[in-house]
């Protein structure tokens, strides 16, 4: 293979192949969680302008939603350690 720098190497294989879109573990996640808060934010700063005020039941269904990803992330996590420990 030709490089128009004949002292850089072709690329190896991706080490990420058996991650969705090949990217590095928890990018897609991170992604779709930044999706929905800033449109969550969007969201909440439409209705305040259009209103004066933020529904209650949106502030407490974005905390459900924050609580339940960073629960299941943490819960994950210490599963993983409890098990490394026990081998």
């Amino acid at each position: 293979m030709k490089w128009a720098d004949e002292n850089k190497e072709p690329a190896k294989e991706n080490p990420n192949a058996g991650e969705p879109f090949g990217l590095p573990p928890g990018t897609v996640r991170s992604i779709i969680s930044l999706a929905v808060i800033i449109s969550s934010v969007v969201f909440a700063g439409f209705v305040t302008w259009k209103t004066g005020v933020v529904p209650e039941w949106f502030i407490g269904e974005l905390g459900i939603i924050t609580a339940y990803y960073f629960g299941t992330r943490n819960a994950q996590n210490i599963t993983e350690i409890l098990r490394s420990k026990k081998d």
